[in-house]
């Protein structure tokens, strides 16, 4: 398991009922096994996306998954939970995990590093960062709305 020699870094501040996952996380910095970072700016999240060995983000329910774009986009080797916006986002290009069951994200996040940053993965990860866009969400907006005048 590569992942066992890895220190997990955590960038995002606290959420709601996350009493036992803040305590779990203060014992693995203190075990030097952790990094929180809290609040991250945004013009900081690009490196800190390009260095991971993988980018996790198994969220258990997900609108649409920008931190994913953002980690295809650096090419990093993704795992992301099996919520349908991310499975939309990064099928074929991630590895997936039930958010609930931690031997899967186990499992997802050793496959993932394994994966490594060969030059093909890395532009597959970034040929299908690329087809989100800011401009892109904007002409189809405006096609909606076109479409739906009668």
């Amino acid at each position: 398991m590569a992942s066992k020699n890895l220190t997990l870094v955590v960038a995002g501040r606290r959420g709601w009922a996350d009493d036992a996952i803040v305590e779990r996380l203060r014992e693995l910095e203190r075990a030097g096994r952790a990094i929180w970072l809290d609040y991250v700016p945004e013009e900081h999240l690009p490196g800190l996306y390009a260095g991971a060995a993988a980018v996790i983000y198994a969220s258990w329910y997900e609108g649409f998954g920008l931190p994913a774009i953002e980690a295809l986009a650096a090419g990093s080797p993704l795992v992301v939970s099996t919520a349908p916006s991310l499975v939309e986002i990064a099928d074929g290009v991630a590895n997936f995990a039930d958010p609930a069951d931690s031997g899967s994200i186990g499992s997802a996040i050793d496959c993932a590093v394994a994966s490594g940053r060969s030059a093909g993965a890395v532009e597959a990860r970034q040929r299908r960062a690329r087809r989100y866009s800011w401009s892109a969400a904007g002409e189809a907006l405006v096609r909606s709305v076109r479409d739906a005048r009668c």
